[in-house]
């Protein structure tokens, strides 16, 4: 079961574009989905997962990933990216 999740929250979006914009979206599990809607993950500019302190060993596997999780992110999706791990991720 995946979802489409915005990286840079529709509600923070400034523009009609950066709401549509392919780039700023990445597919996920549900369960990943709310964990980065929430700021718990996040994925640096290479696409590798990057957990947030609140998480502990245990939390993670429970998410079913491992530490060398990554995604294919396109560069067009950086600024997004660097929007999410900037304003939400670990807050």
């Amino acid at each position: 079961m995946l979802r489409a999740s915005h990286i840079k929250p529709w509600s923070q979006c400034k523009t009609s574009y950066e709401r549509l914009d392919k780039y700023n979206g990445i597919l996920l599990s549900a369960n990943l989905d709310a964990a980065f809607d929430s700021g718990l993950i996040s994925f640096d500019s290479s696409g590798h997962m990057m957990f947030s302190s609140k998480l502990t060993d245990k939390d993670i596997s429970l998410l079913s990933v491992t530490t060398n999780s990554s995604i294919k992110l396109d560069v067009k999706s950086e600024g997004y990216m660097c929007f999410h791990r900037d304003v939400i991720f670990g807050k």
